[in-house]
């Protein structure tokens, strides 16, 4: 989810930290799970280290940002909104993805 965030966000400025970022953090170069840069995923998996709901996510979005450490992330993801967290939120769990299909998302 934070990926589609970032990425809705790197395609408003193009910044090419943020996008070199996102290459890395890619969740669809490979079919398993994970990113295009494993330690990116691992790193996700040590920082998150409670179930992901709708009403937690963008909190927990926000801890794996800042765990990151790195201004450009940070500053592109305080541009997101709620709401437009939510919309890609929605979209995100409406759509099959990573081998789940939507009605394991529920």
């Amino acid at each position: 989810m934070v990926f589609y965030a970032l990425d809705h966000e790197w395609d408003q400025i193009r910044g090419q930290e943020l996008g070199d970022f996102l290459s890395d953090m890619d969740p669809f170069l490979f079919d398993d799970e994970g990113s295009a840069d494993p330690a990116v995923y691992s790193h996700f998996c040590r920082v998150i280290d409670e179930p992901v709901t709708k009403e937690n996510s963008f909190a927990l979005a926000r801890k794996y940002i800042d765990s990151v450490g790195k201004s450009f992330v940070r500053d592109a993801f305080l541009k997101i909104s709620m709401s437009l967290w939510d919309e890609c939120l929605d979209a995100y769990l409406s759509s099959e993805h990573k081998g789940m299909l939507k009605r394991d998302m529920a």
